[in-house]
């Protein structure tokens, strides 16, 4: 797939995204639709409307968190500017510092696994499967070596480096 058509695709998947937290609005004034030669109704899921219960801040958040690491960097980022934001916007976009979703344990063996390439038992004794953190780049596992000494293992997101790319092609 060319690189324009994957770039379509995320920009695609970034409008769904806002739209599904209620920033179609925005979408509009932006003439996004009419740029993509798409209806708004396109972009809106009609089986999900969880979202219509949650604070503006919150949508906000869940939305950074649904699109992965830029736009959790950017609402780090913008969690420490007090002079854009409300008081409830800073408390909610706090929670992307330190309450980001961690990947599931099988997937994070498969990365080591592949990485390493070598299944993780062969130089780990142990994995503990929650992890000590996960932010929007990487999480950290602990781990002990066969000789007993303690670890930890940073695992960092898969594709991260391709999607950080894109979605500040996009931006830009």
């Amino acid at each position: 797939m060319g690189r324009r058509m994957k770039e379509l695709q995320r920009f695609r998947e970034i409008v769904r995204v806002f739209v599904k937290y209620g920033y179609d609005d925005l979408a509009q004034k932006l003439h996004i639709p009419s740029i993509l030669g798409l209806p708004i109704k396109s972009f809106i899921d009609p089986g999900d409307d969880a979202s219509s219960k949650l604070s503006q801040p919150a949508k906000l958040r869940r939305n950074c968190e649904e699109l992965g690491p830029t736009f959790i960097k950017l609402g780090q980022i913008l969690s420490t500017r007090p002079n854009l934001l409300t008081h409830d916007y800073i408390v909610e976009l706090s929670q992307l510092h330190n309450q980001v979703p961690a990947l599931p344990f099988d997937e994070i063996k498969s990365i080591l696994q592949r990485e390493l390439k070598t299944h993780p038992e062969t130089i780990f004794h142990s994995i503990e499967p929650t992890p000590l953190g996960a932010a929007s780049i990487a999480q950290v596992h602990q781990a002990k070596l066969p000789d007993g000494k303690q670890v930890v293992i940073k695992v960092q997101r898969p594709g991260i480096s391709s999607t950080i790319e894109q979605d500040l092609e996009i931006l830009e």
